[in-house]
């Protein structure tokens, strides 16, 4: 598990291969990360748990909820990456149509 606030910056690795995913949200605080390749057993599910210091990001495997190696050991995986980024796209657009719809 990776606490949220210690997500700032991905490494360059983790980046890329971010960039080669697709995701979406499945259910509330819950995406789906799928890699274009298509490869079914890469697919993961990423939650976002409340805990008492604040929230935590879980990444496991979709159909058997494998835990992800790089976050059982506390570090940064590139499903984890790509839902943040996703987030942060989507945080953007929601501004920019709000701004649209104040014009």
């Amino acid at each position: 598990m990776i606490s949220v606030s210690n997500i700032t910056v991905a490494s360059d690795y983790v980046a890329s291969r971010a960039r080669k995913m697709l995701c979406r949200n499945v259910a509330p605080f819950e995406w789906k990360v799928t890699p274009l390749d298509g490869k079914e057993h890469t697919i993961k599910r990423v939650r976002f748990v409340k805990r008492a210091r604040g929230y935590t990001v879980e990444c496991e495997s979709f159909y058997d909820a494998v835990p992800c190696e790089a976050n059982s050991f506390g570090n940064l995986c590139a499903h984890v990456w790509r839902t943040v980024e996703q987030l942060r796209i989507n945080e953007i657009r929601r501004q920019r149509r709000e701004e649209r719809q104040a014009a």
